[in-house]
């Protein structure tokens, strides 16, 4: 009987080892097998991490054209600017005076802003006082009266709505002139008959070009 026990109890052992082994080695492919998705998942987070880090970089790249972009924008937008204010200032270095009146007892200058009317140029270029070239410059008019209302009649008698002339903005330019002595180096561009006339008909009356 102990021949045939023997045999059975290290058969049973065996075959508890042998089990014990494929615990064993089912627990160590489990842990291998979590370590691999530990390490993929870790590696996914690096790689998401990086992809944010890619994407973060792009947004500040393009946030940074962007305003390189407005910066030149701004930029260009300065210099034209600066090119109208050049061309303004070329064009208003030159001023047309023309004096209407002159100087007397009891009298005080004024003046006035001149301007042809808007579309006179293109629906009467025939009918344009003086010549256009005159108009693409700073115009006032100089005008010796005894006051405001009587400067603006002046300025009206002088350049008439049909002449295309618009008088605008007439102000005091000095006090009461004593005596009938001249004031001013400013020549005489022609009393108010005789622009108004000159008006009338079309021809070239001789302007002061004075500069600022």
């Amino acid at each position: 009987m102990s021949q045939l026990t023997i045999p059975l109890a290290a058969m049973t052992v065996l075959a508890a080892l042998g089990l014990f082994g494929v615990l064993v080695l089912n627990v160590l492919r489990a842990m291998w097998l979590r370590n691999a998705i530990d390490k993929t998942a870790a590696r996914r987070d690096d790689e998401a991490a990086a992809l944010g880090v890619l994407r973060r970089e792009f947004a500040q790249a393009q946030a940074d054209v962007a305003q390189r972009r407005l910066h030149r924008q701004n930029q260009l937008n300065r210099v034209e600017e600066v090119k109208q204010k050049l061309d303004r200032a070329k064009r208003d270095r030159v001023e047309f005076v023309h004096e209407i009146g002159e100087p007397g007892r009891g009298l005080r200058p004024f003046r006035a802003d001149l301007s042809l009317a808007p579309g006179f140029a293109e629906e009467k270029p025939e009918e344009v006082p003086f010549n256009r070239d005159v108009w693409k410059h700073r115009n006032v008019a100089d005008i010796w009266a005894s006051s405001a209302q009587a400067a603006a009649e002046q300025a009206s008698r002088a350049f008439p709505a049909t002449s295309g002339v618009v008088v605008a903005g007439i102000v005091a330019a000095g006090d009461v002139v004593a005596g009938t002595a001249a004031a001013g180096d400013a020549a005489a561009v022609g009393d108010a008959a005789a622009v108004g006339d000159a008006a009338a008909a079309g021809d070239g009356v001789p302007v002061q070009e004075t500069a600022p």
